[in-house]
């Protein structure tokens, strides 16, 4: 949320010039003897394994299993060709159904900080805000728990090994663990599409307090959320056309509204020092009180997230960084959780005019390469920042991740 930090490789927790204290670090709010408005919109895209998904030909691995006709076990002239593609099969969508996710993030807000010295001074620093963000995410599930090589020929069961020779199996790990049977039967798994819409209105408050060679800055957002959930599940079968899942990713009727509400605190603390001014350290604590919404068949719970950052904010020049202290959860329904745990840092260089920055950032739980980022503003009026993973997807040249951020803001 907020082209600044975007474009700063993510960082927010300790920047002092931001017009998004109240969703990155309400202590911000104080920090200075400002008034602050900013807007925000755009988006952002990963993914992880869905793409290998969509490439994936289940009606060639039926054909190569049908091809190999077992008359008994211990058998060793299988063709081992076949076997062993077999077997990559099997591998890959292992591989998919463990970890896999495509999600859309549209992140929108304004915000408006009110903190001019008379109001710091004496009573405290305020602001108010509106955050839209829209979760999407689709994912694979698979129905197997453990995916083996098993298969029938007149009603005799066999499971082939990776050597080409067989062992005997039964009917009920036929049906329970082959992955052929599986495919043939349209009981490979299912792809799952949500699309979780949040509001969050947050009043804030912020306090400094003065020492001798440095200041102390504490802050509470008390926030009111609104969720809104769609969800639908599509049967994974051997005819299923992914690609046309993903292309009518959109939301579905069954529309349910939930309501909560959510607390942040933060802080900052900056140094002082006559020949050493300008550095802030900051931490946050977001959602502490894990707002959850019931809904009819699912409950989606907002965890508590934790990051600290730190800055040194001289006028013309900013340097930032940020880190997640513990991973935080993705949206997502394959076999194991996913989770996103992000550092990152940046510089920005203010003129009169103009401001420009760059930075880089990195995704300790996902696999997107160095995530690389920039922006620039023309008079606040308009600002545009990017964020572009340098790894690309499987088979093309596609950035497993990226995000585009459009916005302004002033100050006065």
């Amino acid at each position: 949320m907020g082209n600044t930090s975007i474009s700063m490789g993510g960082a927010g927790v300790a920047l002092e010039s931001s017009a998004f204290g109240a969703y990155y670090n309400p202590a911000l709010i104080s920090i200075d003897n400002k008034v602050r408005f900013g807007y925000t919109f755009g988006g952002r895209y990963q993914q992880k394994n869905i793409d290998r998904l969509t490439k994936f030909n289940f009606q060639n691995m039926l054909d190569n299993a049908a091809a190999l006709q077992p008359n008994g076990t211990g058998q060793n002239n299988l063709d081992k060709d076949k076997v062993a593609t077999l077997y990559e099969d099997i591998t890959t969508l292992n591989d998919i159904f463990n970890q896999n996710h495509l999600s859309f993030t549209s992140q929108n807000g304004i915000s408006l900080q009110l903190s001019p010295a008379a109001m710091r001074g004496s009573f405290g620093s305020l602001g108010i805000a509106y955050f839209a963000s829209l979760y999407s995410n689709i994912s694979a599930n698979s129905n197997i728990s453990d995916m083996k090589f098993i298969i029938e020929n007149n009603n005799q069961y066999y499971e082939v090994n990776a050597d080409g020779t067989t062992s005997g199996s039964n009917k009920t790990s036929y049906e329970n663990n082959s992955l052929i049977y599986a495919i043939q039967n349209d009981k490979i798994g299912s792809i799952t599409t949500r699309n979780f819409l949040l509001s969050e209105v947050p009043l804030s408050y912020a306090r400094t307090f003065f020492f001798k060679n440095s200041n102390l800055n504490l802050g509470i957002n008390l926030k009111y959320l609104n969720a809104i959930l769609f969800e639908k599940d599509v049967t994974i079968g051997k005819n299923t056309n992914i690609n046309s899942i993903i292309s009518s990713f959109k939301t579905q009727s069954n529309l349910k509204s939930r309501h909560g509400f959510g607390v942040d605190l933060g802080v900052t603390y900056g140094l002082d020092l006559p020949k050493f001014r300008y550095l802030t350290f900051g931490f946050v604590a977001k959602n502490i009180n894990t707002p959850t919404f019931d809904f009819d068949s699912t409950k989606i719970q907002i965890k508590p997230q934790y990051r600290v950052g730190m800055a040194y904010n001289q006028p013309y020049v900013t340097l930032a960084f940020d880190a997640d202290i513990l991973p935080n959860e993705i949206f997502s329904y394959s076999h194991e959780k996913q989770y996103s745990q992000m550092i990152g840092g940046g510089l920005k260089f203010d003129l009169k005019t103009i401001d420009m920055r760059i930075g880089a950032m990195k995704d300790l739980r996902q696999d997107n390469g160095l995530i690389l980022t920039s922006g620039f503003n023309i008079l606040g009026l308009f600002d545009i920042a990017f964020q572009i993973g340098t790894k690309a997807g499987y088979n093309n040249y596609i950035p497993r991740y990226m995000a585009l951020q459009i916005g302004g803001s002033f100050s006065f």
